[in-house]
């Protein structure tokens, strides 16, 4: 009878324990990637009647992910999602706590579904000088947010790809192994560019999260030119 009390008492502590551990492992995050903009020019946000900074109040809310969108080169004076600014907006939210995602756009500006623009000091490039491109601007980016201390815990690699990207040469359906070609290198990239650290979960992210047909045909092809990838991410 005390053997039994005893192993039930374990199991408790177990379930206990598992349901900790879930509840803390549980991402719950917005897109951030203007709001260090938006105080940089002096905009106010409060909560109530008190003016917090914006992180500030996501987190009393309970939010405990980031996600920040970064472009090659950003064109256009309200793109401000460089590689200096993003760092800045990581640090802000790791002094905090946050965990953040680094959304890259492989474009100078918006890349979606309906249009994944090729960076223009990459469009006379070879398809081949292209994936190499990829791989060390890949590497480049994540290792420069690794030596300023804020690695990223996860990385999207391309955003809303569902039509591939860096049109045209990846643009789908017609150019699968292209696409594939530039992934692999993006996620090679992210690897090299971590040192000694974990490596940062990897995203795959799609427009397409309410059309389960287009969601298994997309990723049947991914999955048949052995892309590795731990995370989908809808829209």
């Amino acid at each position: 009878m005390k053997r039994s009390a005893a192993i039930l008492v374990l199991l408790l502590a177990f379930f206990a324990a598992e349901k900790t551990v879930r509840a803390t492992e549980f991402a719950f995050g917005a897109d951030l990637s203007f709001l260090k903009q938006a105080e940089d020019r002096g905009t106010i946000f409060r909560d109530g009647t008190n003016a917090l900074p914006g992180l500030q109040i996501f987190q009393n809310h309970g939010y405990n992910w980031i996600r920040l969108r970064i472009f090659v080169e950003p064109v256009g004076g309200n793109l401000p999602n460089d590689l200096k600014y993003t760092i800045a907006a990581a640090q802000d939210a790791r002094k905090l706590g946050y965990k953040f995602l680094l959304d890259f756009h492989y474009a100078n500006a918006w890349a979606d579904p309906g249009k994944q623009p090729t960076p223009a000091a990459w469009k006379n490039l070879t398809h081949s000088e292209r994936v190499k491109q990829v791989f060390a601007y890949t590497r480049d980016t994540i290792a420069a947010f690794r030596d300023a201390g804020v690695l990223p815990d996860m990385v999207q690699v391309g955003n809303e790809i569902t039509h591939g990207m860096l049109w045209p040469d990846g643009k789908l359906p017609d150019n699968w192994k292209n696409l594939a070609d530039y992934l692999r290198a993006g996620i090679k990239g992210v690897d090299a560019g971590r040192g000694t650290n974990p490596c940062p979960r990897i995203m795959i992210h799609v427009d397409c999260g309410g059309d389960i047909a287009r969601t298994k045909y997309f990723f049947d092809n991914l999955n048949h030119y052995k892309i590795p990838y731990d995370v989908i991410g809808f829209s």
